[in-house]
């Protein structure tokens, strides 16, 4: 497993060490959702690479890339 990131307003892509989701359980929920759906098609879909899961302009986005 690799995690990357970007500071606010970062140009730089970071290797990350350790992330903290701060997530009221509602989208705690939604992003799990997204997880399973993005490795269910990782199962089934040779051809898959990445997936954006969508979240609002003020929201930091998650995007899931295989491995």
């Amino acid at each position: 497993m690799k995690i990357y990131g970007y500071k606010k307003n970062g140009e730089e892509l970071l290797d990350m060490n350790e992330i903290t989701f701060q997530f009221s359980s509602a989208n705690l929920r939604k992003l799990s959702e997204f997880l399973n759906k993005c490795a269910n098609e990782i199962d089934n879909e040779a051809d898959w690479e990445h997936e954006h899961l969508e979240t609002s302009e003020e929201e930091p986005r998650i995007i899931v890339f295989k491995e």
